[in-house]
């Protein structure tokens, strides 16, 4: 790609900052893989009679870099943006992609300095935005944002934004104040017959689908935040000597959390994938992932079965959102209102 270097003698962008106009990208529902092949070590690809194995590595900005063991590596797939930073300090820099309505559907930072020191489950999902002084590069997936994903054990890893749908999008970095925009401009497969409205729709589907997950994952991340708070109170109330009070108030909340959380996510399996569906059901989070990969699977408009299994998941996840606003509002008012009642200190020194 040599779009960026015939655009130098223009580079001359405040403070040493520029955005290079970046190439045209054409749309490719390019699935690298059949089967759920993740982890380390070798990875295989078996679909329409090739066969090929390869390696995936992360550089330092969590980017992922595949390297065929018996094939030849294809260009990186997506829009690559080239930028200039000079000799700027851009560890706050924000690129965006927004489309023509100016809503912004993918926003990407640089990689926090404290990155390496934060618990795992508090680690932001990269790639991130490279900003090293000089020239940088990044490449878009064509995608919008992630999900929100849940960090602690057991997981659930984010869903993937669905494709952009062919168009113009403007491009935006800021750095310390400063923006700089381009244009890139998606071109439609030409492989692919499907209609704009037919793209449209299964994009509408799939950005539904993954704000439900998203809603999902934030549900139960909240679950396991009162969980561990609740916890730490009662080791309060135990080390002041109430700890018997607050029992029964604890034990009810406790479980009321774990029979929303269920419904969730499947809670007694390490993971969700492989899991044994008759004696360990998936809670709705993980099938709302799978239904995103069955819209995702073709160019093409969502069958109305995928339409009605997005309503009847919505449908479950909104009633367990529902019942987990009423914990919130009733059950653990009570439980701070007792708190409040027993005088349970904040602080308890132990010898």
């Amino acid at each position: 790609d040599l779009t960026h270097l015939r655009q130098v003698a223009d580079s001359s962008g405040t403070n040493g900052i520029h955005l290079f106009k970046p190439a045209s990208v054409v749309r490719s529902a390019y699935q690298m893989t059949s089967g759920r092949s993740s982890g380390a070590g070798k990875r295989y690809m078996l679909r329409l009679g090739s066969a090929a194995a390869w390696t995936e590595t992360k550089d330092e900005n969590e980017q992922s870099h595949s390297t065929f063991l018996d094939a030849g590596n294809n260009p990186p797939t997506g829009a690559i943006f080239h930028y200039n930073l000079g000799e700027a300090d851009a560890n706050d820099a924000v690129l965006t992609v927004s489309d023509a309505d100016g809503q912004v559907i993918r926003t990407v930072r640089p990689k926090p300095c404290d990155y390496d020191d934060l618990p795992e489950s508090e680690r932001p999902a990269g790639p991130f935005l490279p900003v090293n002084k000089g020239m940088n590069r990044y490449n878009w997936d064509l995608r919008y944002d992630k999900s929100s994903r849940v960090g602690t054990a057991p997981k659930s890893e984010a869903v993937e934004g669905p494709l952009v749908v062919p168009g113009t999008y403007n491009v935006s970095l800021t750095v310390a104040g400063q923006t700089v925009s381009q244009e890139v401009t998606i071109e439609q497969d030409p492989r692919v017959s499907t209609s704009a409205e037919e793209l449209g729709e299964q994009l509408d589907l799939m950005l539904r689908v993954r704000d439900k997950t998203g809603e999902v994952h934030d549900a139960i991340n909240r679950i396991r935040s009162i969980r561990g708070q609740v916890a730490e109170w009662a080791g309060r109330a135990n080390a002041a000597g109430k700890g018997e009070a607050l029992a029964d108030v604890v034990e009810t909340l406790n479980d009321s959390l774990g029979s929303i959380e269920l419904a969730f996510i499947q809670t007694t399996a390490p993971e969700e994938e492989g899991l044994d569906r008759i004696a360990l059901p998936a809670g709705v989070g993980f099938k709302l992932k799978e239904l995103m990969a069955a819209i995702a699977s073709a160019d093409a408009a969502p069958t109305t079965q995928q339409h009605d299994v997005c309503g009847v998941l919505s449908e479950r996840a909104d009633g367990a959102l529902d019942r987990l606003e009423r914990l919130e509002n009733e059950d653990l008012q009570r439980f701070v209102d007792t708190l409040h009642e027993l005088e349970i200190p904040a602080i308890v020194a132990k010898a």
